[in-house]
């Protein structure tokens, strides 16, 4: 697929369908010029300027200003995304003056409570002009967790769920804990949601790791999202990107064992066998040599970062 702003990563779903990679989202204040140029200038697979929290109420014309001349700039391959406001906070505002002024990648949709607040959202677009552009909801209440499959199913535009897990662990009285991690109440909701995206076709991010300066701990959390289904993290800085990228790659054992299997499963195919047994595991030729597959897959992706200055 070429996207408005060029040739874009692709891996394939479950179904076989290729989808964007989506591993990183880069969140940016949308009133700040020199962090908006310094997001352009990141190596995330996504980037969003922010029109919520991530800007003071009094700067949110200001915000819009700057997003609007952002939006004509080279972002080369990145997805470029706008974080509205909730609908009950000025967010049908926010997309009518963003698409005003140009057409990003997609409009996240921030607080999202209801089917209703989508389909007011996708109204908005379509006034706009701009019909076919893809919203990104967030999922961060308690509200919107236990209808979250109503919410995706809300409208064809949706391409993508959000999981605020901050909003979310504020809203619920947890804490994260001394590492900065999830508490472990939260899995659930982040569960649902990803079954949510998968059962709906949509890709699933989860939320941020706060601390800018543990690229340990930002692997971990990385490495935890991706284990529980997430196809992507936010992340607050631009430094982040290297340790989420790092717990996406495949490892060196992993893709000489999907090398090992892609040749078994090979000789189990020449002889029309559809399953069998490769070093001492049973097999589905098919699906395994899929998962094979992808794993090389991702493996040429982090080489081809590693070979990017």
């Amino acid at each position: 697929m070429t996207g408005a702003r060029g040739e874009r990563m692709q891996l394939p779903d479950a179904a076989g369908i290729m989808r964007p990679v989506r591993r990183t989202l880069l969140m940016t204040p949308g009133d700040r010029p020199d962090y908006v140029d310094r997001a352009r200038a990141a190596a995330a697979d996504v980037v969003w300027l922010d029109l919520e929290d991530g800007v003071d109420a009094s700067r949110k014309a200001d915000a819009r200003r700057i997003v609007g001349s952002a939006l004509a700039a080279d972002w080369a391959c990145r997805e470029l995304l706008v974080r509205v406001n909730a609908v009950a906070e000025g967010g049908l505002d926010d997309i009518s003056a963003v698409l005003a002024r140009g057409r990003p990648d997609g409009i996240v949709l921030s607080k999202v409570e209801s089917a209703d607040e989508v389909v007011a959202a996708a109204e908005a677009v379509r006034s706009a002009g701009a019909g076919s552009l893809p919203l990104w909801l967030m999922i961060e209440t308690p509200r919107a967790v236990l209808d979250v499959d109503g919410i995706a199913a809300a409208s064809g535009l949706v391409t993508a769920l959000v999981f605020g897990a901050g909003a979310l662990i504020r809203e619920l009285g947890m804490t994260r804990g001394d590492d900065g991690g999830y508490p472990d109440g939260l899995h659930y909701a982040e569960s649902r949601t990803v079954l949510t995206a998968r059962a709906r076709g949509l890709s699933a991010i989860t939320g941020s790791y706060p601390r800018t300066n543990d690229p340990e701990g930002m692997r971990a959390h990385a490495l935890r999202s991706f284990a529980i289904g997430f196809d992507g993290v936010l992340l607050v800085s631009p430094v982040q990107i290297g340790a989420a990228h790092a717990a996406w790659a495949p490892s060196p054992e992993e893709i000489a064992d999907a090398g090992r299997l892609l040749a078994g499963l090979a000789g189990l195919r020449g002889a029309d066998r559809s399953v069998g047994t490769v070093d001492g595991r049973a097999m589905i030729v098919d699906a395994q040599a899929a998962s094979a597959e992808l794993v090389l897959a991702r493996g040429r992706i982090a080489d081809r970062d590693a070979a990017t200055p």
